[in-house]
């Protein structure tokens, strides 16, 4: 099964369970990531940087920075030190398109889209790629 997460991962343990849960299965393929809630680019720089302590190189994009109903940020980073301590984290900013186009690329190869975190990106893709 192909698996496509679209994550707000940053710290919190949780998005890093269910990335690891993906990773560690079997018989299922993660084609790719985005994060949402990520105007710097911080938390797709943490999501590579727990990829590459997993040994994976999968494609990964940040999405959304705001909200598309108020326009304002969309939650706050967690404090670095607590949950990532002294390790330097590389932000990757990017046009909030590259998350979009990145979906649309997983949902052509049939891959299931896995949110956990704001639906902003796939509310994104819905109305920039309209239909079934």
């Amino acid at each position: 099964m192909k698996v496509h997460v679209d994550t707000d991962f940053a710290g919190d343990t949780d998005d890093a369970c269910a990335v690891a849960l993906v990773l560690g299965s079997p018989d299922v393929e993660l084609t790719a990531a985005t994060t949402v809630a990520d105007p710097d680019g911080m938390r797709v720089g943490y999501l590579d940087y727990f990829l590459r302590l997993a040994g994976r190189d999968v494609p990964t994009a940040a999405g959304a920075g705001s909200s598309l109903t108020t326009g304002k940020p969309i939650g706050d980073l967690p404090d670095h030190a607590t949950y990532w301590g002294t390790v330097e984290v590389t932000p990757r900013p990017g046009p909030e398109a590259a998350a979009v186009e990145l979906l649309e690329a997983s949902v052509h190869a049939g891959a299931t889209i896995v949110a956990i975190g704001p639906y902003t990106n796939l509310a994104r893709l819905a109305a920039a790629r309209p239909g079934p």
